[in-house]
């Protein structure tokens, strides 16, 4: 799987990413990185403990790397979740979270498999 497949099977932004981060080889470098990333277990800690505050602040910090990093479905599942906790639509966490997880899910395993290829 190349970068580009990666991408496009997450519906992600190829072209943004490399573009900013000026080539395909640091692009690489970061989306793999996105694997050790601890900001959505932190999210589903903080939703299991209903502390709305701290989910709040993991939500906002994961919109943030997948705009960073091009991962568009899930930046628009994350900016839903931020707006939501941000504004107290409590009852409105849970769906939307379920969203964020199945973004996450589906960008993970992506990366995993472009990551065990690129090993290979």
């Amino acid at each position: 799987m190349t970068l580009k497949q990666c991408y496009e099977e997450i519906h992600g932004d190829y072209e943004g990413t490399v573009a900013r981060f000026r080539g395909e080889r640091l692009a690489m470098k970061f989306i793999i990185r996105f694997l050790e990333d601890r900001t959505f277990d932190g999210l589903c800690s903080a939703v299991e403990n209903q502390d709305y505050e701290e989910a709040f602040r993991m939500a906002h910090t994961l919109k943030g790397v997948c705009a960073n990093l091009g991962l568009s479905a899930l930046l628009s599942s994350s900016s839903r979740l931020t707006e939501a906790l941000r504004s107290g639509e409590i009852s409105q966490v849970l769906p939307l979270f379920q969203q964020v997880e199945r973004d996450y899910t589906a960008s993970v395993t992506a990366v995993t498999k472009l990551k065990e290829e690129q090993e290979s």
